[in-house]
């Protein structure tokens, strides 16, 4: 049975529309990890994974 959401604000996504099952896709946006000050992982080129009820997973090549 699928949760009662909260309703959606503007610009906001909710998880519960994401595709089932699960899709991959690029994405060109500038994505980047920092911890403690130094970026550790930083792409234009990542892959994106989008799934029922899960927040979008990004993945950076090697």
């Amino acid at each position: 049975m699928r949760p009662n959401p909260i309703p959606l604000q503007a610009g906001q996504k909710s998880v519960w529309d994401y595709p089932c099952p699960a899709i991959l896709q690029d994405t060109d946006k500038h994505v980047k990890v920092i911890c403690n000050g130094i970026v550790l992982a930083e792409t234009n080129r990542g892959k994106r994974v989008l799934e029922t009820s899960h927040p979008p997973t990004y993945y950076f090549p090697p």
